[in-house]
C-alpha cells in the first residue's frame, strides 16, 4: 500500500514540475528527451521477452492478435478515418502520432487541449 502511494505521490510530483517547467524547455530538447524514453520502453519490453517467461502465452498473442485485426481490418480502418477530413476522434490525435507525421509526440496532448 505504502509503494502505491509513494508511486502515486511522484507521479503527481513529476507531473507537476513538468507542467511547470514545459515552456521553459526547447522543443529539441523535448523530442530528444521523448525518443530516449521511447528507446527505455523498447529496451523493457525485449528484455522481458527475452527472459523467457510465459513465452507460449507471447506466441499465441501474437498470433491471436494479428489474426482477429487482420480480419477486422482495423489498419484500414484507421487509415480512412484519418484520411476523412470531417471525422474526428480517437484515430484523429493518436494514428498521425503513432505514424510519426509531423515528428511531435506531443501532438496528442494538444489535441485534447484543444477540444479536438
Amino acid at each position: 500500500m505504502l509503494g502505491v502511494l509513494v508511486n502515486a505521490l511522484a507521479i503527481l510530483a513529476g507531473g507537476s514540475v513538468g507542467l511547470l517547467a514545459k515552456k521553459g524547455i526547447p522543443e529539441k530538447i523535448t523530442n530528444a528527451i521523448m525518443t530516449a524514453i521511447a528507446l527505455c520502453v523498447i529496451y523493457i519490453g525485449v528484455s522481458g521477452m527475452l527472459k523467457g517467461e510465459n513465452t507460449l502465452v507471447l506466441i499465441v498473442s501474437m498470433v491471436l492478435g494479428t489474426a482477429v485485426g487482420t480480419l477486422l481490418d482495423l489498419d484500414g480502418r484507421i487509415e480512412r478515418r484519418e484520411a476523412d477530413p470531417h471525422r474526428r476522434g480517437l484515430c484523429d490525435g493518436v494514428a498521425p502520432v503513432l505514424r510519426g507525421r509531423d515528428g511531435d509526440p506531443r501532438q496528442l496532448q494538444r489535441r485534447s487541449e484543444a477540444g479536438l
